[in-house]
């Protein structure tokens, strides 16, 4: 998190030189809440994200459990990680911007590779350690999806990043802790509702 970009840029329009606050929303089977999480000063983000989440934290089990119940039958996981690890996941939003006519703004960041552009996940973890595996099933006859994740996570809030590629009909997704796996660059952007 530390090498994390602070330049702002407004979805489509450029570099964002205002103010805000910035909160976190997060979400367990009983509860969506609202937290602080930092502000944005002359267009740079100063984040400061809340320790205390343990009630939104769930205990992350098999991944072919969260696959669609249609698919599970075809489901195979390699996955390993610590048996006790608990997850949640966050998403970043601003209140109180100085844009005339905007409201409503997301603050996510945005991956930037050659010819796309992916949102990585903003992620609490319970414990420090590593999940490394693959799940592997199929949507149908002719469309197979893998998703191989190498994740180095400390305890924490941690950022996941999604590289994938399509190749024909086969649906190959590569998740990765490690910024430089990548083979791309971050930059914070600002989306509006008019």
């Amino acid at each position: 998190m530390s090498d994390l970009p602070t330049q702002v840029y407004l979805a489509g329009q450029g570099r964002y030189e205002g103010n805000g606050d910035v909160f976190v929303l997060l979400r367990n089977s009983e509860d969506i809440d609202t937290l602080p999480a930092g502000k944005i000063q002359n267009g740079q983000v100063l984040l400061n994200l809340p320790d205390d989440v343990g009630k939104y934290l769930e205990k992350l089990e098999n991944p072919c459990d969260d696959v669609h119940e249609e698919y599970r039958e075809s489901c195979q996981s390699t996955f390993s990680w610590p048996k006790n690890l608990a997850i949640t996941e966050g998403s970043l939003y601003v209140k109180n911007i100085n844009i005339p006519s905007k409201r409503g703004c997301d603050l996510y960041l945005r991956l930037i590779k050659l010819n796309q552009e992916r949102s990585p996940d903003l992620l609490y973890f319970s414990e420090a350690g590593k999940i490394n595996g693959t799940i592997t099933y199929d949507e149908n006859e002719t469309s197979h999806y893998t998703n191989h994740v190498d994740w180095n996570y400390s305890k924490g809030w941690n950022i996941t990043y999604d590289y994938s590629n399509q190749n024909g009909d086969n649906n190959i997704r590569n998740t990765t802790t490690n910024l430089s796996k990548t083979g791309g660059t971050l930059e914070w952007w600002l989306r509006c509702d008019d």
